[in-house]
């Protein structure tokens, strides 16, 4: 009989114990029963390592499994069996709650034969699962690897907003299985202005158009679903991923979009004032980006971040967009110095407070608005210890911008990857590539023709760039 062991009072070890022993069933028909101690009279499964299960540290104590090879803290993950007496015991040790889930899934897609794709899993059956000769250690390659759900509008499984908490558990449980570790919701606001100034700010009532839509046009729009229901939906999403250790970058900044607007009654009330604006998009007052060279307006931003971690978040990582899609003087050396000043008001602002937490750069301004002169010229201001840029737009083709940066991150958004999994829509990405990088950096080729496609989606961390500069200066291309 097989009993999975996991540590008392660890609510993540016994929420993967629950995992394995659901598969476990799917495939055999056979319930593991879940244990806090370790029985001598059946086969077990051990969640944690030594670190955080007291049978893992005997079993090492006792020099019956060696020690695992996994850096603590870090997504890296070992599976490993021993045979004692007529019992086989399999050890499930990650470097971190993720982790964790990562080694569940991997040892059932790769012992159990189950494949686990975007729109569901491959289940097969079988009477028993292996539990011996099984040494497999996993460590990854990229620091962050994740995916954007951004607000496009589409049918329902393509367009993340008109997703409901199941739909979610779904979607972060397949990042799990995948082994991504980060993800971001750009779905809108919610009720972040309603929480942050109540006295100023209240809820639209239900099925009426929002007080900022404009009629017959892109804004000609109610709710879905009210607001206070999108701000519990959020927290809900939010505490299900943090449980199972994904990061989730935090907004900050010249939030201010299409998706993010300001509501009319904070601007009655406020009157911030706006940053210049010499192009078209978005002129509407809510949709302006209120004065940052004024104080109290950055205090007010952050106001907004600062509820958002309070209500539902974490301040592990940030993320902005700049000045996205805003040409704010006809002038280009003028605009450029404007954008880059926003972006070391809001560098200085998060890391004033955060000083260990990355900040993540959106790339779709640069795509769309920034040549290949004046993203290094912002490049070589940050700090690459705890600044990256955040690029979801190299499946773009239509530009060729040169990175001269220490730390990138690349991604790509919802309606993009979707294609992934079920079609042959990205070989012509992926072939791109590798193409790319082959002249660049051999080790890094060797690498991502190993990865299946949904691996395309991850991150350059500093290490692997300083071995790509080393042959070419500018080493890294938008795709």
């Amino acid at each position: 009989m097989l009993k999975i062991v996991y540590p008392a009072g660890r609510e993540h070890c016994q929420e993967v114990a629950n995992v394995f022993a659901s598969l476990y069933r799917q495939i055999t028909d056979v319930t593991p029963a879940l244990i806090t101690e370790a029985e001598d009279d059946c086969d077990l499964v051990v969640i944690g390592g030594d670190d955080e299960n007291v049978f893992t540290h005997k079993m090492i104590m006792e020099a019956k499994v060696p020690a695992f090879r996994i850096r603590y803290g870090t997504d890296d993950y070992h599976l490993y069996s021993i045979k004692e007496n007529d019992r086989r015991i399999l050890f499930l040790v990650g470097g971190n709650t993720r982790a964790l889930f990562y080694a569940v899934y991997d040892y059932f897609e790769t012992y159990g034969g189950c494949s686990y794709f975007w729109d569901g899993d491959i289940i097969p059956k079988a009477e028993s699962l292996p539990m011996e000769d099984i040494d497999r250690a996993e460590s990854s390659r990229f620091q962050y690897r994740g995916l954007r759900y951004f607000a496009h509008r589409s049918l329902t499984r393509f367009q993340a907003e008109h997703w409901d908490l199941d739909d979610w558990k779904k979607e972060l449980d397949w990042l799990l299985k995948k082994r991504f570790n980060l993800y971001m919701l750009r779905i809108g606001i919610d009720d972040i202005f309603q929480k942050t100034f109540p006295d100023i700010v209240p809820y639209p009532k239900k099925w009426e158009p929002i007080p900022e839509a404009i009629d017959r046009s892109y804004d000609d729009r109610n709710l879905f679903w009210s607001l206070e229901y999108r701000g519990q939906l959020r927290k809900e999403i939010l505490s299900y991923g943090r449980k199972r250790g994904l990061m989730h970058p935090e907004d900050c900044g010249t939030m201010t979009h299409w998706y993010s607007r300001t509501p009319q009654a904070f601007l009655d009330a406020v009157k911030p004032g706006f940053v210049p604006q010499a192009n078209k998009n978005y002129r509407e007052q809510t949709g302006l980006v209120w004065d940052i060279c004024q104080d109290k307006n950055m205090d007010n931003y952050f106001k907004l971040t600062q509820t958002h971690i309070k209500e539902y978040g974490s301040p592990e990582l940030f993320h902005t967009i700049g000045l996205a899609e805003r040409v704010c003087y006809p002038d280009r050396k003028r605009n450029q110095e404007l954008k880059l000043y926003a972006y070391r008001r809001i560098e200085n602002r998060v890391h004033k407070e955060y000083p260990n937490a990355p900040l993540l750069l959106a790339s779709w301004d640069f795509q769309c608005f920034w040549d290949s002169e004046e993203v290094p010229e912002l490049l070589r201001t940050l700090n690459p210890a705890n600044t990256i840029l955040f690029d979801y737009t190299s499946d773009t083709m239509s530009h060729e911008f040169t990175y001269n940066a220490k730390t990138v991150l690349f991604a790509m958004g919802l309606h993009r990857i979707a294609h992934i999994t079920k079609t042959l829509a990205m070989n012509r990405l992926f072939n791109t590539f590798i193409k790319r990088l082959l002249g660049y950096c051999e080790e890094f080729f060797r690498f991502l023709i190993n990865l299946s496609y949904t691996e395309c989606v991850a991150g350059i961390t500093t290490e692997t760039v300083e071995e790509c500069s080393a042959i070419n200066r500018n080493y890294i291309t938008f795709l």
